[in-house]
């Protein structure tokens, strides 16, 4: 299984630095995070919440060629500037992507802020 490491450095060159802030980030506002890689994702979640889902923080992800930032539990976040947008079938999660300039960090730390105070993952995500 690669580390986090290794998940950013076989990351193609053009996304790689970007990664690599995303990850400082989520550790400035969360030292206390764990993280693993998981489903092909760095996962960062609060060990004393639970795992890389019930104790869900964010997960950096590179899919066809775009970096993401994904919240397990996106459906319960703040989202004052409306960025966050859902994946067909994944209920809960929502994600941003990540481009060279935007979203700002101000945006991105207020989105990792809301989801280190959201609740642990329920059973059941409620139904609108």
């Amino acid at each position: 299984m690669p580390t986090p490491d290794d998940f950013i450095m076989e990351l193609p060159a053009t996304v790689r630095k970007r990664a690599a802030r995303l990850r400082g980030l989520v550790f400035d506002l969360a030292p206390h995070a764990a993280e693993r890689v998981t489903w092909d994702a760095i996962s960062f979640y609060d060990p004393d919440r639970g795992g890389p889902i019930k104790g869900s923080i964010c997960q950096i992800v590179h899919r066809k060629g775009e970096l993401r930032l994904d919240f397990p539990l996106g459906e319960f976040l703040v989202d004052p500037d409306g960025v966050l947008s859902g994946e067909a079938g994944r209920k809960g999660k929502r994600f941003v992507e990540i481009g060279p300039t935007e979203p700002s960090d101000r945006v991105l730390k207020a989105l990792i802020r809301s989801s280190i105070s959201a609740p642990a993952k329920p059973k059941r995500l409620p139904e609108k």
